[in-house]
């Protein structure tokens, strides 16, 4: 049975979970934990599906929880069920959780949260990629720089935070892929020489901020060797490229940039699965929903993007790449009513 684990040191809380999900009781096994202390207990000694937790409590927070549950258990569904509105202590919260939750919360949208949590843990376990099980298993506070990486991209400040900044420069991997994405896609604007400031005013704080995290999230799939960054450049770069092209304000043309970076997270794979678990974990990482669907090509966005959406772009630049899935790309064109566009998109991306 799954085995879902509540922490809150409000006992009416906790008696009115057991009361809101009483129908789930031949389901799920509950637990209920009246503080930080006792949930890392039972962390320790007891195994969870899912562990639902409270952000400001005594002694142990929420956050410190979910470190532990990282560490532990890091297989195991993380979800934040708080009121918390220090935005300081909420990033904390995010940085280590797959979903955040803002109390009240009405009990079907907490039931259906956990289910597709679940679901999505079930599809990791199921389809055993390695890619997918790091990000499941790894949040961004895991990752150097991760958490104010996060914090700066919620916030959505137009410039780098000063301390931010000196720790990207700071960081010669990451800010020379950084620089040399930017560089490649903005070749009017932006150096191999310029400054993380002179970037954010080039390109957007926003971008580089974006950049700098999939650099982290395609290092963390373990394709930190270059390999993966390299693949991933033509389809940005190119994407960007078309959006401008066809007229898409300068938002949407950095949103089709980011989605050709996190493409390459799967590049090549078929399944739905995969695709499905990526949509779901992108998020916890800061990117915004038409980033992760330009990223990720979900059917589900296809009914819903219109002209100035960057999924179109992205699908092009990935079929004019060479995309080994080329016939799905070209459906999914038409099916968005966008395929005669592909011969003026081959000759754009020549030029």
């Amino acid at each position: 049975m799954t085995r879902v684990l509540f922490v809150d040191d409000d006992t009416r809380v906790l008696s009115g979970l057991r009361r809101q999900l009483h129908d789930r009781r031949e389901a799920w096994e509950m637990v209920f934990a009246p503080g930080g202390p006792e949930a890392l207990a039972l962390v320790g000694a007891e195994t969870f599906d899912a562990v639902v937790t409270d952000m400001k409590m005594p002694v142990i927070d929420g956050a410190k929880v979910l470190v532990q549950v990282v560490e532990r258990q890091p297989s195991a569904l993380r979800i934040v069920l708080s009121g918390e509105a220090d935005p300081e202590r909420r990033v904390d919260a995010a940085s280590c959780a797959h979903r955040y939750l803002v109390k009240p919360c009405a009990p079907e949208t907490l039931k259906l949260e956990i289910e597709q949590g679940l679901a999505m843990r079930a599809r990791v376990e199921a389809l055993q990629d390695a890619r997918l099980v790091s990000l499941w298993r790894r949040p961004p506070f895991s990752t150097a720089g991760g958490r104010d990486l996060l914090a700066a991209m919620q916030s959505e400040a137009t410039q780098l935070p000063q301390g931010l900044a000196e720790s990207l420069d700071a960081d010669d991997t990451l800010w020379r892929r950084v620089r040399q994405a930017l560089s490649a896609a903005w070749v009017d604007e932006v150096t191999l020489r310029s400054t993380p400031d002179e970037l954010a005013s080039a390109v957007g704080a926003r971008t580089v901020l974006g950049t700098a995290m999939a650099a982290r999230v395609l290092e963390l799939v373990d394709l930190g060797d270059g390999g993966g960054w390299t693949s991933a450049l033509p389809v940005a770069v190119s994407a960007r490229k078309l959006a401008r092209e066809h007229g898409l304000p300068g938002d949407a043309a950095a949103e089709a940039f980011l989605g050709g970076l996190l493409h390459a997270v799967c590049a090549g794979e078929s399944r739905d699965d995969t695709w499905a678990v990526l949509a779901y974990v992108l998020p916890c990482w800061g990117f915004p929903r038409r980033v992760v669907d330009a990223a990720t090509a979900c059917p589900d966005a296809w009914a819903t993007c219109g002209e100035g959406h960057p999924l179109a772009a992205v699908l092009a630049a990935r079929l004019l790449v060479g995309d080994s899935r080329a016939p799905e790309l070209v459906a999914a064109l038409s099916e968005l009513g966008w395929s005669e566009r592909v011969s003026a998109w081959k000759h754009i991306d020549r030029n």
